[in-house]
């Protein structure tokens, strides 16, 4: 309907324009006959006869031909539809593709500190300029250019550190060889070397440009070959997003997942010094495993000045994240983590709540399943005091240990949107809001389930209910098409 309504008005629009410039022609035309002889006004009644005689016989032989007239007017028709839908659709992209290029001319001039002239080309950036603006100075990060090799040392005193990284004031962390505790939080001579290698491919992926992340920003997830299909899941909604794709470092954590990464065409692929086995929680390698994204902040923001995004693999995207945007909700924050408990159910009952940050329903608790970190001194502080936290026995779960540790050196921490959403509600209460209300909703972690089966029956529940949803501009793109395809069938 909304197509031929379009049609229509393209239709009526053009025939009022042929209209226009008749009337205008004959306008002129009768300016310029006044002062000419009496044989040009008579040449033009002769042509307005011959006009009425053509007429005539245009009606004459429609009448003659009645039983062809339908397939002779029919593929006009169908061709002037057709060429005011393409137009349409050709508008349509190139109107996308100009936001797109402005967004990134504005991101890059502001982040260089010569944005353009306060005049907008286009009313509909007004508000999405104006929060990119205020959120440049927080967004902009200087990437480190001169890291220095990381080197493993043994001091005269005995104590062990890696320079220039881990000194001796937090020599404590580091050990010589790996002494098999299942804490996994100690930094070993063999990490102090391999960070080495993780830190040349997270700054080479800093470094490439990128639409939708900001410079010196990146994404980094862990992967073993047990989750791995989760992980691919998780993330097919966006991977198309060159733009993410590029800033994503996956630690590989066996010689599978490295094979399976470079495979399915992740550009950052690590594979760690060691193996680690299929564990369950609380079980095996899952405490190793569960320290290895701290190990990645450590060497990512204390050795090469970046700000990381880290995600667990029991997450499914359904837009890519908006770092910018997470940053300028909060401008004093220097650390935004997911919450582990918020009330959808409240949340979605008052229309005028804030969708991301209500402050009067239910969100509490600390979850590291999603957490962006930028690169200040606090954070890098609270990142050693969190993987010392691992080696102190105790029943606190590591995401525990990890939020005392930036809490003990005054981190300012804030939760990010509701619209990383967590699968508490759904389970605790059986209201699944992502059937209803997640069209806005950015992520979804499985959380409160155990085991990979239990989590990719969440996610897939959670995919399933979120993509029946209407969801913006997509959505309408493809009930569009839908529409049209079945016209034309």
């Amino acid at each position: 309907m909304r197509l031929r309504a379009v049609n229509n008005v393209q239709i009526s629009q053009d025939v009022r324009e042929l209209g226009s410039d008749v009337e205008h022609a004959a306008i002129k035309s009768s300016s310029v006959s006044i002062g000419r002889s009496n044989d040009t006004a008579n040449r033009k009644w002769n042509w307005i006869a011959l006009l009425c005689l053509g007429i005539f016989l245009g009606a004459f032989l429609s009448s003659s031909i009645h039983d062809n007239r339908h397939a002779i007017i029919k593929k006009p028709i169908q061709r002037l539809n057709e060429n005011v839908r393409t137009a349409y659709r050709a508008h349509n992209t190139a109107k996308k593709e100009y936001l797109k290029s402005y967004r990134e001319a504005y991101l890059e001039s502001i982040l260089a500190g010569n944005a353009p002239s306060s005049s907008s080309p286009s009313p509909e950036l007004d508000g999405e300029m104006a929060d990119l603006e205020k959120a440049s100075s927080m967004i902009k990060v200087d990437i480190n250019e001169n890291i220095e090799q990381l080197e493993f040392k043994t001091l005269e005193n005995g104590k062990h550190v890696c320079l220039p990284l881990i000194d001796e004031e937090n020599s404590d962390l580091v050990v010589e060889v790996d002494t098999g505790d299942r804490s996994g939080s100690l930094i070993s001579k063999g990490d102090c070397e391999w960070f080495n290698e993780l830190i040349k491919v997270g700054t080479e992926a800093a470094k490439t440009p990128s639409s939708c992340v900001p410079d010196g920003f990146i994404f980094a997830t862990l992967s073993n070959d047990k989750d791995w299909k989760m992980l691919e899941f998780g993330l097919h909604n966006v991977k198309s997003e060159t733009c993410f794709l590029d800033r994503i470092i996956v630690l590989c954590l066996d010689d599978k997942t490295a094979e399976n990464c470079k495979s399915a065409g992740y550009k950052h692929c690590v594979k760690y010094i060691e193996s680690f086995g299929k564990s369950r929680f609380n079980e095996g390698d899952f405490g190793k495993i569960n320290w290895m994204k701290e190990k990645m902040r450590l060497a990512f923001l204390g050795a090469a000045n970046l700000s990381l995004f880290t995600f667990d693999s029991d997450i499914i995207f359904f837009k890519v994240p908006d770092l910018a945007k997470v940053v300028a909700s909060n401008r004093s924050a220097e650390l935004f983590h997911q919450w582990e408990k918020v009330d959808y159910e409240a949340l979605y009952s008052n229309p005028s709540y804030d969708e991301d940050h209500e402050e009067s329903i239910l969100h509490e608790g600390f979850n590291g399943g999603q957490i962006l970190s930028l690169s200040t001194p606090d954070v890098i502080k609270g990142t050693m005091q969190a993987l010392r936290n691992g080696i102190k026995p105790g029943e606190k779960r590591t995401q525990n240990k990890i939020r005392d540790g930036f809490n003990s050196v005054g981190v300012k921490s804030a939760g990010l949107s509701y619209m990383y959403a967590s699968n508490w509600l759904c389970h605790e209460r059986k209201k699944c809001l992502y059937e209803t209300n997640g069209q806005n909703w950015i992520s979804y972690h499985a959380t409160w389930v155990i085991g990979l089966e239990n989590k990719m029956e969440v996610l897939k529940m959670a995919e399933k209910g979120w993509s029946q949803l209407p969801s913006g501009e997509d959505s309408q793109s493809r009930a569009t098409d839908s529409t049209n395809t079945q016209r034309t069938n």
